[in-house]
């Protein structure tokens, strides 16, 4: 029978690569988000801004608007997950003495920070948000100007 050790690192693999597919699942949403955007966007050039491209114009505000929540939720569920394997971290290190990874990695990421500087303080999900809140502006944009 596995030791109490084995079981937890087994746990923290789980949620590691349940994080991992949270983020898959949200790159994947985004291209497809991108993708039928981009399909519209065409559309509404072909169409020159008339009345039937309205719908289309509407459609990109809701999508867009769509992966603003995506993100969003995607960003709160990988969160869940990552804090759950720290938990399970500081459990193992409490039962292997010396396998504190926090202390491992404490020098690699000072390092980074001193690298990167004021980004390392832009949070990668507001970046997914400001692009999917790009295709709504776009989408509102189209919308007054086939109106006007």
């Amino acid at each position: 029978m596995a030791d109490h050790a084995d079981v937890l690192l087994e746990y923290w693999k789980e949620q590691r690569a349940h994080a991992r597919h949270t983020e898959s699942q949200r790159a994947i949403l985004t291209n497809l988000i991108l993708l039928i955007a981009a399909a519209g966007l065409g559309f509404i050039a072909q169409q020159r801004l008339r009345e039937t491209s309205l719908v289309v114009s509407l459609v990109l505000i809701l999508l867009g608007e769509f992966g603003i929540m995506a993100t969003w939720k995607y960003y709160e569920r990988y969160n869940i997950h990552i804090e759950q394997a720290i938990e399970f971290s500081k459990q193992i290190t409490l039962l292997i003495p010396g396998c504190d990874h926090e202390e491992i990695l404490a020098p690699v990421r000072a390092k980074n920070a001193e690298r990167v500087g004021r980004l390392r303080v832009v949070r990668l999900y507001r970046l997914w948000m400001t692009l999917h809140s790009i295709i709504v502006l776009v989408g509102c944009a189209l919308t007054i100007l086939i109106l006007a």
